[in-house]
C-alpha cells in the first residue's frame, strides 16, 4: 500500500554522511512504508556540506541543517524522523526546538551525556578503538576498523567496506570536522521532553554504546522502545538489521497513525 502522504527523514551517527546509510535498509524502508519520499541528510561538515565547518554544539548543527534542508521539509506532508547515534541527539534537539517538524521521532543506539557516564556512551574496548582508528591515515585499514566496531554482521562487511572506502577517498570528512563533531556529542546533554511520538531501537550487543543508554533515554522520556537481541546486531542497526529494523519502525508507525 502506498503512502503519498507521509515523507521520511533519515540522519545518520557520527562522522558519516547520508550516502552511508545501509542501501538494504533504505529500500526496506520504502517498501514498508510504500512511499519514495525520503530525504536524506548530512549534516555541516559532510557529504554535500563537505566544506562547511562543524558547529561545536548540537542546537547549532540543528539550526544549519534545518536552514540548509528547508526547502526539501514538506510541510504539506506528515513526516517521520529515523536517526542513529548522534543523529539521534540531533534529532531529539530538532524534535524539541521545532516540535511540529516531525510527528514521529525514532532514534537508535543514542546516548546522552546528563544520563549516561562516559564509559557507557563509549565503551572501554570501543574508546580504545577510537584512538586506533583516529591515528590510522589508510583509508581501508580506517574503514575496516569503523565497521568492525560498529556492526556485527560479518556478511555484510565487505559490501559495506568497498562503498566506505570509496566515500572516505572521495569525500572524506576532515579530521577537524571529526573533531568538532566528537566533542558536540559528547557534550550534549537532555534535559527536556518530546511533544512528538517517539520510538527508541536499541541493540542489545551494541559494542560501542551500551544498552542502557537506551533505557535511561526510555525511562526519562516514558517512550516506546523495542530491543533487538541479537549477537549479530550491532551499533550500525541499519546495516545488520537492514530488514528487522524497517519492519519494527513501520509496525510502531501503524499502531500510532491509528
Amino acid at each position: 500500500m502506498s503512502n503519498n502522504n507521509l515523507q521520511i527523514v533519515l540522519m545518520i551517527g557520527l562522522t558519516k554522511e547520508s550516502s552511508h546509510w545501509d542501501p538494504d535498509f533504505v529500500n526496506n524502508i520504502k517498501k514498508a512504508f510504500g512511499t519514495h519520499d525520503l530525504l536524506l541528510l548530512d549534516l555541516p561538515g559532510s557529504g554535500s556540506r563537505l566544506n562547511e565547518k562543524s558547529p561545536l554544539t548540537i542546537k547549532e548543527i540543528v539550526e544549519s541543517t534545518r536552514e540548509h534542508y528547508q526547502e526539501q521539509l514538506n510541510n504539506d506532508k506528515e513526516k517521520i524522523l529515523i536517526s542513529i547515534s548522534m543523529g539521534g541527539m540531533v534529532g531529539s534537539k530538532w524534535c524539541h526546538l521545532f516540535p511540529n517538524d516531525f510527528s514521529y521521532f525514532v532514534i537508535m543506539n543514542s546516548s546522552f551525556k546528563n544520563l549516561s557516564p562516559v564509559h557507557k556512551r563509549v565503551q572501554l574496548g570501543a574508546m580504545k578503538e577510537f584512538l586506533k582508528i583516529f591515528t590510522t591515515k589508510d583509508h581501508e585499514k580506517r574503514e575496516e576498523k569503523i565497521i568492525k566496531l560498529c556492526s556485527n554482521n560479518e556478511s555484510k562487511h565487505a559490501q559495506t567496506l568497498e562503498t566506505w572506502v570509496k566515500l572516505a577517498q572521495e569525500k572524506a570528512m576532515s579530521q577537524e570536522n571529526m573533531l568538532r563533531q566528537t566533542i558536540a556529542a559528547a557534550r550534549f546533554s537532555m534535559d527536556f521532553k518530546l511533544k512528538n511520538k517517539v520510538l527508541i531501537i536499541v541493540a542489545l550487543h551494541d559494542k560501542l554504546a551500551h544498552f542502557t543508554c537506551s533505557q535511561k533515554i526510555r525511562d526519562f522520556w516514558q517512550a516506546d522502545y523495542q530491543e533487538i537481541d541479537s549477537p549479530d546486531v550491532g551499533h550500525a542497526i541499519h546495516i545488520d538489521a537492514s530488514s528487522q529494523a524497517p519492519e519494527i519502525i513501520h509496525k510502531w508507525y501503524l499502531k500510532q497513525s491509528v
